[in-house]
């Protein structure tokens, strides 16, 4: 069940995933979730240090681009 992505797409080769975000998400502090916000945690994610779980599930991204969408 998707809760941060309203779609998401795959490419045929399975490498690269594009993500559609929801619009309107705030954290608890009043923040907005946005593409910027989800790279950063994903890097987080693989960081040298990072209190994640499963780093190794994020270490094999070899690059995060965000874009605006025009919707």
């Amino acid at each position: 069940m998707p809760g941060l992505a309203d779609k998401w797409d795959v490419s045929a080769d399975g490498k690269v995933y594009t993500f559609q975000l929801r619009k309107g998400v705030t954290f608890h502090n009043g923040e907005t979730f946005n593409a910027p916000v989800a790279k950063w945690n994903l890097e987080r994610g693989a960081a040298e240090g990072t209190k994640n779980a499963h780093p190794e599930f994020f270490r094999t991204i070899e690059k995060i681009e965000t874009r605006t969408s025009s919707r």
